[in-house]
């Protein structure tokens, strides 16, 4: 017969879970900015500000040891990385902020958002920061200004790496029609061309938005890359595998320092 105690530890994270299923129907903003702090507690992660050329600049720093700034991709915000933050705080001070236009950073309807500007725009916000090197990874339109941004300063990088969207809707739709005017500018695979900075490329194999033969045609014009196609895996690698996305990243940086 199961004991009084054992029946109490058992109802225990029953009523727990009645709890927090009753929060986020009645009040789903409060149980979904509930869960977000929770899981930037577990990834040793904390939100910061900063003021940059008349800017606001919202991001996530944590951890201890070289820099790494990680860019988010097209409609996300810095959240992305926090379920790899995890895993990755212990060796790198990870810093993720809300590229502007995204997040709770600056968002103006009359600015540019095309990949140039967005380059600019993080190197003002890395400078006032004070980092002089550090690790840039990015994910989808982030990797972009992330290849972007090596390509135009190698010296400063080692190496790369839905209410709310509603309400978001019009900003989002100006910037994604920005990013497809933009397509005459140099696609990112000629401004890598030949850039050697060592590399890493993870695309997952059921990735829907890219086609996962981008990460050979990268990996084909820059020497020191080197190219993962994740199984079992989408547009988001850091968000859907984050364990494994880590693993691969130390092991990358293992092998470079």
């Amino acid at each position: 017969m199961v004991s009084r105690s054992k029946k109490i530890a058992l109802l225990v994270p029953l009523v727990s879970l009645c709890v927090l299923a009753g929060l986020y129907f009645l009040f789903p903003s409060v149980a979904f900015d509930f869960l977000i702090a929770v899981e930037r507690n577990i990834a040793g992660l904390e939100k910061n500000s900063v003021e940059v050329d008349g800017l606001h600049f919202e991001y996530l720093e944590g951890g201890t040891g070289e820099a790494l700034v990680l860019l988010h991709g097209f409609g996300a915000d810095k959240d992305n990385w926090t379920r790899i933050g995890r895993y990755l705080t212990p060796y790198f001070r990870v810093i993720a902020p809300d590229l502007p236009g995204f997040g709770d950073s600056t968002a103006d309807l009359e600015a540019d958002y095309t990949v140039s500007p967005q380059v600019e725009r993080i190197r003002a916000f890395v400078r006032a920061l004070n980092l002089k090197a550090f690790h840039l990874g990015g994910s989808s339109m982030g990797g972009n200004i992330a290849g972007a941004y090596a390509a135009k300063y190698p010296g400063e990088v080692k190496m790369h790496l839905a209410q709310q969207a509603v309400e978001r809707q019009p900003l989002n739709s100006m910037i994604f029609q920005q990013l497809v005017d933009s397509r005459n500018l140099s696609p990112l695979e000629i401004l890598l061309s030949g850039l050697k900075v060592p590399a890493l490329i993870v695309w997952g194999t059921g990735d829907r938005v890219l086609h996962p033969s981008g990460a050979a045609v990268l990996k084909g014009v820059m020497p020191e890359a080197r190219a993962v196609l994740m199984s079992a895996t989408g547009h988001l690698p850091m968000v859907e595998r984050p364990k494994k996305t880590a693993e691969l990243f130390l092991g990358f940086v293992s092998n470079h320092n």
